[in-house]
Formats: structure tokens, C-alpha cells, sequence
């Protein structure tokens, strides 16, 4: 079943979305593979900040594929998604491999926490599709010369900091 993502701070643009599992292990971890980790630093680290992607889970609950995105629009305070290129990767590629949407990853100038815009961005997604229970949002600092992300699992409740497995 497909629902209805709000996919923009501003305008609000709807793009369609897959149904979603964020598999959390008792130790409160999720797993990513290793190029897909590597993919995501690479692809953003040589932006602006407020730059970023789309993050898709497979069959076995793993975070296995990434798609930047190479057409966004941002200024200095959001990334603004180019919902229709996104889309078109969610319902054609990753579709065709059973991949669902499971999140985004985008990158902040100076820290790697979530920022108000994030938690109400990712609420927004929750609200247009009320069989989503959480989604994970992947925040990388572009001040900093670190490669990793900070992952957090939002729901309409609350955010918190998980941890992820590189495997």
C-alpha cells in the first residue's frame, strides 16, 4: 500500500512512499552496510550544508541503499528535496528491489544533532502516512572532519539517538 509523503518544509509537496520497517535490536542498534555508509559520507561531504538523501531499508531490516540527491534545492537553514526525482527512485528502482523508503540522511554546517525544521519535517511524513510508526533521519557534520552519521528515530512522540552497526 502507497501513501502520501509531505516531502518539503515549505510547499508541502506530496510524493508517494512504500510502507516502511525500522528494525531496532535489543541494544537499540540498526544495521547499515559498510558501501552504503561510505556512499553517503562521500556524496554529501563535498557540498554546502543542507544537502542530502534518501535512505532505503531491504527485506532483512538492513539500511542498504542510499540516493543522493543531485537536484535539491536548500539555502543555509533546510534542504529542500527534489520530490520528484526522489519519487521516481522509490517507486521504480528501489520498488523493482524490494527496497522501502525507510528515511534521510542531509547535513548540518557545525553539528551533527537534529534541528526543530528535522523533527517537525519527519512528523510531517509521519502524519501522511499513518502505517508508518517512526522514521530514521541521518544527520553528518560538514564542519567537522568526521565520517559518520548521527541517526535518529523519530515518531510522534519522540526523537532519540540510536546507534548503528556497521556490517
Amino acid at each position: 500500500m502507497e501513501r502520501l509523503l509531505t516531502a518539503n518544509y515549505i510547499e508541502h509537496t506530496d510524493v508517494l512512499i512504500k510502507i516502511m520497517a525500522v528494525r531496532i535490536g535489543r541494544d537499540n542498534t540498526i544495521q547499515i552496510k559498510r558501501d552504503v555508509l561510505d556512499e553517503i559520507c562521500l556524496s554529501i561531504k563535498p557540498y554546502k550544508y543542507e544537502t542530502g538523501g534518501i535512505i532505503g531499508i531491504n527485506e532483512s531490516g538492513i539500511i542498504s541503499d542510499f540516493q543522493f540527491d543531485e537536484t535539491y534545492s536548500s539555502n543555509p537553514f533546510e534542504y529542500s528535496p527534489n520530490v520528484d526525482f526522489l519519487n521516481q527512485v522509490i517507486n521504480g528502482e528501489w520498488a523493482n528491489k524490494n527496497i522501502a523508503f525507510v528515511g534521510f540522511v542531509h547535513s548540518h554546517l557545525n553539528n551533527d544533532t537534529l534541528s526543530m525544521q528535522d523533527v517537525v519535517y519527519a512528523r510531517d511524513i509521519l502524519k501522511e502516512n499513518s502505517c508508518l510508526a517512526n522514521i530514521l533521519i541521518g544527520v553528518i557534520n560538514l564542519d567537522e572532519n568526521k565520517n559518520y552519521v548521527e541517526m535518529y528515530l523519530v515518531n510522534m512522540q519522540e526523537n532519540f539517538k540510536i546507534c548503528y552497526k556497521v556490517i
